[in-house]
């Protein structure tokens, strides 16, 4: 006698975050940031909001996962839109400053 599998409901998917609507959150977190040298680099409070985690986290794990999500979204090789490139530097900033402090 075979038992019938039980259906597993389908998993509920977030709305998908496009990346104009990404670049759009990163932009407007602190002030636009001219990227030259010897600048003040960004505040880690605002580095934490840029790869949307909570601020203070120490798990390396939890910032890399969330900058890597980012990342596939915003990357200006994936993403046409314009002002891809300057988000995706701040993005890398925000990992840097993050990871600078673990």
């Amino acid at each position: 006698s075979l038992i019938p599998k039980k259906k597993t409901p389908p998993k509920k998917k977030s709305p998908k975050i496009t990346c104009d609507q990404e670049i759009a959150r990163i932009m407007k977190i602190g002030y636009n940031q001219v990227y030259i040298r010897n600048r003040t680099p960004i505040p880690p409070q605002q580095a934490f909001q840029v790869l949307n985690i909570p601020i203070n986290t120490r798990d390396r794990k939890t910032v890399i996962k969330s900058y890597r999500k980012i990342s596939l979204i915003i990357h200006p090789d994936k993403c046409g839109e314009p002002g891809s490139q300057l988000a995706f530097q701040k993005l890398n900033e925000a990992r840097q400053v993050i990871m600078g402090r673990m």
